[in-house]
C-alpha cells in the first residue's frame, strides 16, 4: 500500500513539473506584444482592486482642518511671572522636535508647575504646527514671530564683510552659518528688549533638540527668588579661539571706557576669578553655557549690561567673526553681579545630544531618572566646573 502512495506522488509530481514546463514553452512561443509582463499582471491587479473599492471609499482630505486661536497666558504661581522659553524654526521637523521638548518637560516638570511656554520663531508658523503644539503642551503656550529688529542683522553691519568671514571660517562648527549668528545676537540681547520678555519676572531657556533626564521636584523659579539669584547655569565649557579673535581686547576696551560703573576684574567675590587673571588680564576662554539658562530679567535689563550689548553690537563681533551669546552673557553677568548672585544647578539633570549630560549628584534622582552619574560631564576635559569651584575661593 505504501509502495503505491509513494508511486501515485511522484507520478502527480512529474505531471505538475511537465504541466509548468508546458507553460513556460508556450509563453516564451508566443510573440512579444502578446505576452503579459509582471508589472501589468500587477496594474491589473491594482485595478481590479480598485474597481471593487469603488464606491466604498472615503475621501478624508477635508475631515482634519487646524484653525488655531491665540489665547491669554496664565501664570501659575502668584508670587512671580515666569515661563520656558523657545526659539524655533516653522518646518515639521522642527515641530516635531519641539513637541518632543514640550513633552519632556511635561513629564518631569510642567505637570506640576504648569508654567507657561513663550515659543519665539522668525517663521509663519502654520495653523497646523500651532495646534498640535498647543496640543502637547496643555494650552498654556504663546506663540510670536519676531522681526529683524530682534533677528537679523543690525543697521551697522556690512553684509559682505560678514558673508566673506563666513566663508572664512566654513572649516569651524556654526562658522559659516548665518542663523546661528543671529541666534547669539537674539539671545545675547534683543530677546531683552521684546514685551514678552519685559512682561517677565524670569524665564528659562529651552533647546527643542535637548532634553531633561530626571525629574525636577522643585520650583526653579521660587527658588532664584527666595534666594535672590540673578543668573543660573548647568553646563560651562571653553569658547573655539578661532571664533573669538578680538572678542577679550573688546571686552578690556569696555571695561575702560566704563571703569567706575561696572564690576571689574580683580573684585573680590566677583565672576571675572572663574574665568581672567586680574594680573596678568589673561582669560582662559571658560564660561557658562546659555542653552540651559535661568535669569531674572533683571539682570539682562540692567542698563550697565545694556550699555555692554551695545559695544557688543557696535564691534560686530558677532558677525564679523563668530561671538556666541555664552561668551558675552558670562561677561555681561561678570559686569553686572556678584558671584552670590549666580546658581549652579546640581539638581537639575541636562542633556545635549552626542556632546555633554550633566547629571545631579543626588542618587534619589539618579535612580528615577536616566542619567548616568558616571557619565556626567561636569569635571571631563571639556569643561570648566573645576574653575568655578576654585573661584569661589577668591
Amino acid at each position: 500500500m505504501l509502495v503505491a502512495n509513494k508511486k501515485n506522488l511522484v507520478k502527480g509530481m512529474a505531471f505538475a513539473c511537465a504541466l509548468a514546463c508546458f507553460s513556460l514553452l508556450v509563453y516564451f512561443l508566443m510573440s512579444p506584444d502578446k505576452r503579459v509582463s509582471m508589472p501589468s499582471m500587477r496594474n491589473y491587479q491594482q485595478r481590479r482592486y480598485q474597481n471593487k473599492l469603488k464606491g466604498t471609499q472615503k475621501d478624508y482630505s477635508n475631515i482634519v482642518s487646524y484653525s488655531y486661536e491665540q489665547k491669554p497666558l496664565t501664570h501659575p504661581n502668584p508670587n512671580l511671572k515666569a515661563a520656558l522659553v523657545y526659539f524655533v524654526k516653522g518646518d515639521p521637523g522642527s515641530m516635531a522636535n519641539l513637541r518632543r521638548s514640550i513633552q519632556n518637560l511635561n513629564d518631569v516638570f510642567r505637570r506640576e508647575f504648569n508654567y507657561p511656554i513663550i515659543v519665539f520663531t522668525h517663521s509663519d508658523l502654520t495653523d497646523e504646527y500651532k495646534e498640535l503644539v498647543a496640543g502637547t503642551a496643555g494650552k498654556n503656550i504663546h506663540f510670536e514671530k519676531v522681526d529683524e529688529i530682534f533677528y537679523g542683522y543690525p543697521p551697522q553691519i556690512d553684509r559682505n564683510r560678514a558673508a566673506f568671514a563666513r566663508q572664512q571660517m566654513k572649516a569651524i562648527i556654526h562658522g559659516s552659518s548665518e542663523e546661528f549668528r543671529f541666534e547669539a545676537r537674539w539671545w545675547s540681547g534683543t530677546i531683552s528688549r521684546h514685551p514678552m520678555i519685559r512682561d517677565l519676572d524670569y524665564y528659562w531657556r529651552i533647546e527643542p533638540e535637548h532634553s531633561y533626564p530626571c525629574p525636577v521636584k522643585f520650583d526653579p523659579f521660587q527658588y532664584m527668588k527666595d534666594n535672590n539669584k540673578l543668573y543660573s547655569f548647568a553646563l560651562t565649557s571653553h569658547e573655539i579661539q578661532q571664533t573669538i579673535p578680538t572678542y577679550w581686547e573688546t571686552t578690556k576696551e569696555f571695561l575702560k571706557q566704563q571703569k567706575d560703573a561696572i564690576i571689574q576684574p580683580g573684585t573680590p567675590g566677583s565672576i571675572w576669578h572663574f574665568g581672567t587673571n586680574a594680573t596678568t588680564m589673561h582669560w582662559n576662554t571658560c564660561h557658562m553655557w546659555t542653552y540651559m539658562q535661568i535669569v531674572s530679567t533683571k539682570y539682562m535689563q540692567d542698563k550697565r549690561y545694556q550699555d555692554w550689548f551695545d559695544h557688543v553690537e557696535k564691534s560686530g563681533g558677532i558677525f564679523y567673526e563668530r561671538w556666541g551669546d555664552h561668551v558675552i552673557q558670562t561677561f555681561g553677568a561678570a559686569m553686572t553681579m556678584l558671584r552670590d548672585k549666580v546658581h549652579f544647578w546640581d539638581k537639575i539633570c541636562y542633556r545635549v545630544p552626542d556632546y555633554a549630560t550633566h547629571c545631579t549628584n543626588t542618587t534619589e534622582l539618579a535612580k528615577i531618572g536616566t542619567c548616568n552619574p558616571s557619565r556626567n560631564y561636569d569635571y571631563g576635559s571639556g569643561s570648566c566646573l573645576w574653575q568655578w569651584d576654585l573661584a569661589g575661593n577668591h
